[in-house]
């Protein structure tokens, strides 16, 4: 079980609608949401170059610096999910 996994089970998580990763626009407005990382880097791709994904306000992913997630939806969602559990690690660490 992942980081994020086990820190949504304890409730420690909150995002948009208990959604954990977080769709951005380059000009930072919100397009979208997602509880996986593979839905993540679907939803980036789409939306184009400069798109970001964040967990807890902490960028993991910026479409075209860090790679075209539409190139390889696992590839890109593996290093979204390594990224997202060093976040949820950091902020546990925290508390």
């Amino acid at each position: 079980m992942s980081a994020v996994d086990a820190a949504v089970q304890l409730g420690r998580l909150r995002g948009v609608g208990g959604l954990l990763f977080r769709i951005h626009a380059p000009d930072g407005g919100l397009v979208g949401a997602a509880a996986y990382a593979e839905d993540a880097a679907c939803l980036v791709a789409l939306r184009g170059e400069d798109g970001t994904i964040r967990v807890l306000n902490s960028i993991v992913w910026r479409e075209g610096a860090d790679g075209l997630a539409g190139e390889s939806y696992d590839a890109a969602a593996g290093l979204i999910q390594r990224r997202a559990d060093n976040v949820v690690a950091r902020r546990a660490r925290r508390r």
